[in-house]
């Protein structure tokens, strides 16, 4: 772990405090963080940030100026009430937008960063005590709570949180936020305070949103554009600043002309396949062609085969959602912020 001080970070200087916090122990991504560090102190004020492609679709490149990322950074610095010379963490890789924001906020806001490789097994560096950590979920599931309790607040973001991990999470001292956002609106334009039990999302300062008929989210966000962005997540409004999310439109599964939610089916199954397996496994429901209904429901789940399980599930969802075919795959795939790459385990 390396410590950088931006409040004395300056265009003039860089090259030489980076290369000497490095000398003594390089690290692979010390080219990645000169490399965005020239851009940010040089005259080209547009930034191309590569995305996960997670999410489907594949991955893609979008383009952003400098501008909108000092904005978005502001966002988070306010909603923190982070100073200069508070200390910050930066554990997430560098070459997508999450650990990007990271450092933008440190230069943005003069704070100290401390820099590990990003991994989920990083918590054996950290012996300082940090104010602001962004954290993906993977990060945490098996973290010591020693560790943890270093850090004062840390935000999860990047993929869903799992009930195992919110329970983990209530027992602790450290103040936890779940973010909302994509990679087209620069980070989080929502956020949940996990530690005061809020259940919806609320927007941040400045931030339009509404849905559709259907549920289907739009927002506008300031530090990006005066224009709607319509997104592909369902949700339902509980105020005019606030929602809870109800999964993807691109999830949803259409099935003899009967629309079948993943995302409410598999939160009515986490419990009951964690009772029946007797641990937490990943899953996750999708479709496949079926000439007959379109679409047929299928449940895809990590690990071993055991026998039993069509009789539980039929105990929790409705005929019309039970899976035509549970299929067992020994080992998933999931990006860098644990998200399951359902694209390549389909």
């Amino acid at each position: 772990m390396i410590c950088i001080d931006f409040k004395n970070i300056r265009e003039d200087n860089y090259i030489d405090v980076l290369n000497e916090k490095f000398r003594l122990n390089r690290m692979p991504y010390h080219d990645i963080l000169l490399s965005f560090l020239d851009q940010w102190f040089g005259n080209n004020d547009t930034f191309i940030i590569k995305t996960s492609g997670s999410t489907g679709g594949g991955a893609k490149e979008l383009s952003f100026d400098k501008q909108q990322m000092i904005d978005s950074a502001n966002v988070t610095l306010t909603y923190f009430s982070l100073k200069q010379g508070d200390k910050a963490l930066l554990c997430l890789p560098i070459d997508y937008i999450a650990g990007k924001m990271m450092l933008v906020r440190a230069l943005v806001g003069g704070l100290k960063l401390f820099v590990v490789e990003p991994s989920s097994d990083f918590w054996d560096e950290l012996d300082e005590s940090i104010d602001f950590a962004a954290v993906v979920p993977l990060q945490l599931e098996n973290a010591d709570p020693n560790k943890i309790s270093y850090i004062k607040s840390i935000l999860i973001g990047g993929a869903p949180i799992n009930d195992r991990l919110k329970d983990q999470l209530d027992h602790s001292q450290v103040r936890f936020y779940e973010s909302f956002g994509m990679s087209e609106s620069l980070s989080h334009f929502a956020m949940k305070n996990l530690s005061n039990g809020e259940e919806c999302f609320k927007l941040l300062g400045g931030v339009e949103a509404n849905a559709s008929k259907e549920g289907q989210l739009s927002v506008k966000v300031p530090w990006i554009s005066s224009s709607w962005l319509k997104t592909d997540d369902r949700v339902v409004f509980k105020d005019i600043d606030k929602f809870e999310w109800l999964g993807r439109f691109s999830d949803i599964i259409n099935t003899g002309g009967v629309k079948v939610s993943p995302f409410d089916c598999e939160k009515r199954l986490t419990l009951p396949l964690r009772t029946f397996f007797g641990e937490d496994r990943s899953f996750y429901m999708t479709s496949l062609p079926e000439p007959s209904l379109g679409q047929k429901v299928v449940l895809i789940i990590e690990g071993e085969k055991k026998t039993g399980l069509r009789e539980v599930i039929t105990q929790h969802l409705e005929k019309y959602e039970a899976p035509k075919n549970i299929i067992f795959i020994e080992k998933f795939k999931y990006s860098s912020s644990g998200k399951i790459l359902k694209a390549q385990t389909k």
